[in-house]
């Protein structure tokens, strides 16, 4: 008998999928805060809260999932302050949460978000 394929046990699998895990252009920190995000077109406004956050974007637990590619106003509430931006959905699934990438925040917004950064950093 020659070769198999019948090293494909689940083991093999989860090395496969090791190499090819999602790998992020920024790092991403552990962020409890409440979001906004509205979605123009339909009018859908949604509340819920994040769970991590990094310069170019954030995953948040939505319990109606925002479709793949929908283009959003949203905003962070952390303390007394706010984030603002438009942002894009990268991802909406189920048990992952959504994956938003803000889109060309406004200068004072990204001091804002900086300034949490900053602050998560040193609390790592």
């Amino acid at each position: 008998m020659g070769d198999s394929v019948s090293g494909d046990t689940p083991s093999h699998q989860q090395d496969a999928h090791d190499r090819f895990v999602e790998r992020r252009a920024v790092p991403r920190y552990d962020l409890i805060a409440e979001i906004e995000a509205y979605e123009p077109l339909e009018g859908l406004r949604v509340t819920s809260s994040v769970s991590d956050i990094g310069a170019n974007g954030c995953c948040v637990c939505l319990p109606n999932s925002i479709r793949q590619h929908t283009v959003i106003e949203l905003r962070i509430d952390k303390g007394r302050e706010s984030f603002k931006s438009w942002g894009m959905v990268i991802y909406a699934q189920e048990g992952r949460g959504t994956g938003i990438n803000f889109y060309q925040p406004e200068p004072g917004q990204v001091g804002i978000l900086q300034g949490w950064i900053a602050n998560l950093e040193v609390q790592r």
